[in-house]
């Protein structure tokens, strides 16, 4: 396609001649890649696989192994370097592709900030990052240990444009570049945490099939739906990430899903164009996936091992550099999600990719006996870089059912099941990878330590479990009897929030409870009993107490909270069965008596973003 497979360019930065050393990314286009248009309830493929424009590449600057690149050769040269501590911008003067400019982002006035979550919170609420990471510990300890963070993951992923994006780039042509441009840098994002983010589909909407909102959660919500009810039995792909032209209300320039990676409904995310470097906007996109990931916000006791001000990924806020690395926090996290079951997709080794086989692009493909790829960056003892073949008297070279250069015997354990709604997989005896990980049928019944529950994608998930996940240990499910409060449509008891159709976050302004049917009871308000008094997880972004009677005329009081994963974190669904019974908010009930110096409701200060 006239780019070269490997490349070498020369720039000036900072005074002083560096020489970039790229190669192609070939693992950015997945099997099957296919480039469409929808207008007016159709999708038009205007892309064939082999008649893409291959042109972007990651690399490194010669001399320098911490540093990173992605860049673009499309139109000129286009992407982002990071060298000692510092992130340089490179793009094409305007009107021209044979001349550039270099520049660092925090000289960029920027409307509004990549990222910016910061929350202050009072003096009693400090507690609650502390919590949080004592809990991920203790959890992770507890199980079972898989081979997921060095097997190689791979999310497949949609990009869509809406018409916004449409116009500003004005062509379908342009749209696409500037996706694939910003898909290449999260990529190179990824590859930290040993994940691949390839490519699916580009979809472009000429025209959009609803009416895209500025409030980024009802346009998650709308987004949501569109994806299950028209993407998801068209095209395969793991999670998709809506690129909007719009500028959404407030400061928020994305908002996803928490650890909804792999479902049906709500893999996916949504986020504001709001850059004029594709930099800008695959950090916040990286953010928001890793949101989908289960991955939360960076609290002050998380590590981030970045030198000068590139900061992290998950970071509350970014300042004016784009961040590359990963925190301890999130490396943890990944691990314990991975652990419970959640992103069993990302585990589907693919054997074919976009393109064919090409040797030393780090990709096992046909006729290759090992790719590890380009020679300067290869260490692995079992490969021959230059023509991708094992050195002599090796069998193999990578993957879980590899060792010492020699294939394990089939039958052998290589993924054990990290609990009873997991399976095992073990080595076939004649291929180095650990085969694609399985699980048992949703809904298939299942023992936790404290009660009975049934398996979901992996994980085996009960009311007693999701109670503790929020309130601690010593949280369990209340009283069968608690939950009709979910029939009284209030604050302590509903079944969502309904606006504009879509399940979303509670608005202040718009209090629309639904009444739940008698048969439908346990699958509204998470209703718990016992615990802390601090939610673990994100932030109370609104608390409100109140006092109800038994039929014994005993008073107990009832504690409301609706949690906060920060201003781009959709509130996750906590009923465990069916997608269409949406839990968004939990209420923690005080089953001792209450005394009488207790009986007025505490006035309690919301905190937090909507």
């Amino acid at each position: 396609d006239g780019h070269l497979k490997e490349t070498s360019f020369i720039l000036p930065i900072m005074g002083e001649d560096y020489i970039l050393d790229l190669y192609k990314n070939e693992m950015l286009f997945a099997e099957g890649y296919m480039e469409r248009t929808y207008t007016e309830g159709n999708i038009t493929i205007n892309k064939l696989p082999h008649r893409t424009h291959h042109c972007y590449y990651h690399g490194r600057v010669r001399g320098s192994n911490s540093s990173r690149v992605a860049l673009s050769t499309c139109n000129g040269l286009s992407g982002i370097i990071y060298l000692d501590a510092a992130a340089f911008y490179l793009q094409p003067l305007q009107d021209s592709i044979s001349e550039h400019i270099i520049y660092q982002p925090e000289h960029i006035i920027r409307d509004k900030p990549l990222h910016n979550y910061e929350e202050d919170y009072p003096e009693d609420f400090l507690q609650q990052g502390e919590e949080r990471m004592r809990e991920i510990e203790k959890r992770h300890k507890e199980r079972v240990r898989r081979d997921d963070t060095t097997e190689t993951k791979y999310i497949e992923l949609v990009m869509v444009a809406d018409s916004k994006e449409f116009e500003k780039r004005g062509s379908v042509s342009a749209v696409q570049e500037r996706t694939k441009a910003i898909v290449n840098i999260m990529d190179m994002i990824y590859l930290a945490v040993n994940t691949r983010v390839a490519l699916a589909s580009v979809i472009t909407w000429e025209s959009d099939p609803f009416d895209v909102s500025t409030n980024p959660s009802t346009a998650l919500g709308q987004f949501q739906k569109w994806r299950e009810e028209f993407l998801v039995p068209r095209v395969s792909h793991d999670n998709a990430q809506l690129l909007t032209g719009l500028n959404f209300d407030g400061s928020t320039v994305g908002m996803a899903a928490l650890g909804t990676m792999c479902s049906r409904d709500r893999s996916c995310g949504v986020t504001q164009d709001h850059g004029n470097h594709e930099n800008d906007v695959a950090s916040t996109m990286a953010h928001e996936m890793g949101h989908n990931l289960g991955l939360g916000h960076d609290k002050k006791e998380c590590v981030c091992e970045s030198a000068g001000n590139i900061g992290c990924v998950m970071s509350a806020s970014s300042g004016s550099n784009p961040p590359l690395n990963w925190s301890s926090c999130s490396v943890e996290e990944f691990a314990v999600h991975l652990d419970r079951g959640l992103g069993a997709c990302m585990f589907n080794y693919p054997k074919l990719i976009f393109g064919g086989p090409i040797c030393q692009n780090g990709f096992l493909e046909e006729g290759e006996e090992c790719d590890c790829g380009p020679a300067e960056l290869c260490d692995n003892p079992c490969c021959v870089a230059e023509t991708c073949t094992l050195h002599e008297n090796a069998t193999c070279a990578s993957g879980a059912c590899c060792t010492d250069c020699q294939l394990q015997q089939g039958g052998l354990l290589c993924r054990d099941k990290m609990n009873e709604c997991d399976l095992p997989e073990y080595c076939t005896g004649y291929d180095e990878e650990c085969p694609a990980n399985v699980y048992r049928q949703n809904g298939m019944p299942c023992q936790t330590t404290a009660s009975s529950a049934t398996c979901f994608n992996g994980m085996c998930t009960s009311y007693d479990q999701q109670c503790k996940q929020i309130w601690g240990d010593n949280a369990q499910v209340a009283h069968s009897k608690c939950w009709r409060y979910n029939q009284q449509g209030s604050t302590f008891g509903n079944c969502g929030v309904n606006e504009d159709g879509s399940i979303v976050r509670l608005l202040k302004d718009v209090r629309l409870y639904l009444l739940f049917k008698h048969s439908d009871k346990m699958c509204g308000k998470l209703l718990c009993e016992g615990g802390q008094g601090f939610p673990l997880l994100g932030s109370l972004a609104e608390a409100s107490q109140g006092f109800i009677y038994d039929e014994n005329g005993r008073q107990e009081s009832l504690q409301s909270c609706i949690l906060d994963q920060g201003e781009d974190i959709l509130i996750l669904d906590m009923c465990q069965m069916d997608p269409m019974l949406r839990t968004c908010f939990a209420t923690r009930i005080d089953a001792s008596t209450v005394r009488k110096q207790a009986s007025r409701p505490v006035q309690k200060t919301a905190m937090g973003m909507e």
